[in-house]
């Protein structure tokens, strides 16, 4: 009978080249669809900056494409309070004449309908620029979204994520970087290795 000794090392115990390898390896195998349901599992991720209380919630229907650079947040919208939702946007609370409605990343706003005199409304010179610098601070509000998105996105690929992952997963690797197994306590106190395969292809 021959016994094999095989020398083990956690992640942090690895040569800094190997770490290297490890830590591109896992960014190579990133699950992008776990990553972007994580980065928008977010109650204030729609919510202005800035804002304590929650404005504008998520939903957590918000769609975008990271190298088109597209957001759509319409059904993401939930409005938790729509007076400081108007006042965010700089709209007066008393100012009633008209309705809005979501884009995917805009907001419209068109006059009340009905008037005294029974004919369209039309907004004034005055509330026509009201709504149009509203519409620019939704959109911006938009953009600044997708660029959270984005650095959260990138946030889950960075050397930083992917090391602390690495380290606490508590994976054991031969000293060229082979994944070998894991130690686990049983009933007794006694440290076992829970092998990921067969050692011998190491």
């Amino acid at each position: 009978m021959k016994q094999v000794t095989l020398e083990l090392y956690a992640f942090e115990e690895l040569n800094e080249k190997v770490q290297e390898k490890l830590i591109e390896n896992y960014r190579q195998n990133i699950d992008y669809y776990d990553v972007y349901e994580w980065v928008i599992d977010d109650c204030y991720l729609l919510n202005p900056k800035g804002y304590d209380d929650l404005i504008i919630g998520n939903t957590r229907k918000v769609y975008f494409d990271l190298d088109r650079r597209t957001i759509d947040i319409e059904k993401g919208v939930e409005i938790e309070d729509a007076r400081l939702f108007f006042e965010w946007l700089g709209i007066p609370a008393d100012k009633d004449n008209f309705f809005w409605e979501l884009g995917a990343d805009t907001i419209y706003f068109e006059p009340d309908n009905y008037i005294e005199n029974g004919e369209d409304g039309e907004f004034s010179d005055e509330d026509k620029q009201l709504f149009e610098n509203a519409k620019i601070k939704f959109e911006e509000h938009c953009e600044l979204v997708f660029d959270r998105i984005v650095e959260s996105v990138r946030y889950y690929e960075s050397d930083e994520y992917i090391k602390e992952e690495l380290i606490n997963s508590e994976t054991y690797y031969t000293v060229t970087g082979k994944a070998i197994g894991y130690f686990q306590q049983d009933s007794n106190g006694k440290e076992d290795l829970v092998l990921f395969g067969n050692i011998f292809d190491a």
